[in-house]
């Protein structure tokens, strides 16, 4: 099993979807995405913080998880959660898990590009 950051932004910067996932999948290798939703603003994660994807602005964080779930190989995600609200939100929206639709994929991909841009390589140099 391998983690890596997947979302919707992050596939712009570290591109782990093409670069990495086809990998993992030729060694028969599960992948676990985090990140989904950016990690926490300003990767600080000692207190409760919004999501990165949340400071950007008033985005749709399951249709981020669709995405990252969406993905070939990805058999689980990794979210970091501070309160029990937290917690049933994700649940709820994991257990209505459907991929994305063509039009939901494409809203997808502008915001994604968006989202790259301002946030740059926050997990550290792209080499």
């Amino acid at each position: 099993m391998v983690m890596l950051a997947m979302n919707l932004a992050d596939r712009y910067t570290y591109n782990f979807e093409n670069e990495v996932l086809p990998l993992a999948y030729e060694q028969n290798v599960g992948v676990a995405a985090m990140k989904v939703y950016g990690g926490a603003e300003g990767m600080t994660y000692q207190t409760p913080r919004t999501s990165a994807l949340a400071a950007h602005g008033p985005h749709d964080h399951e249709a981020a998880l669709r995405y990252a779930l969406g993905l070939p190989g990805v058999c689980t995600a990794v979210i970091g959660m501070f309160s029990e609200a937290e917690l049933v939100q994700n649940l709820e929206w994991a257990r209505r898990f459907t991929p994305l639709n063509a039009a939901d994929g494409i809203a997808l991909e502008e915001l994604g590009r968006e989202v790259a841009a301002e946030w740059g390589p926050h997990y550290g140099a792209v080499e």
